[in-house]
Parts: C-alpha cells; structure tokens; sequence
C-alpha cells in the first residue's frame, strides 16, 4: 500500500480523537511532514510536540 492511500484512510478506518506524541525529532523536516500528514487525515487529533525550542518550530 502506498503511504499516500493509507495515510488517507486515517480518518475512516481509526477512531476520532487520536493523540500523538512527537519527541524531539518534530522540528525537522520528517517530523513535520508527519504531523501535518496526521493533522490533515485524523479527525480531530491532539498533537504535543516535545521540542527543543519553540524557535526551532517556527513553521508551527
């Protein structure tokens, strides 16, 4: 399965409310494309970003 077809199944096949932990690597660039990914696909997700520095989640 393609990661585009499955990442647009998130929000049909699991259940709303999903809640994700990034640590430490959610400033970079693969960080933020997951959680831009999950935020667009899940229904209503709760994300908590443990970063290093708000400065460095700038695109935040």
């Amino acid at each position: 399965m393609h990661r585009q077809s499955s990442n647009a199944r998130i929000g049909s096949d699991l259940s709303a409310g999903l809640v994700a932990v990034f640590v430490g690597g959610g400033t970079g660039v693969i960080g933020e494309t997951t959680m831009k990914s999950f935020a667009k696909h899940a229904v209503s997700p709760r994300i908590y970003l443990i970063g290093w520095s708000k400065e460095a989640a700038t695109w935040i």
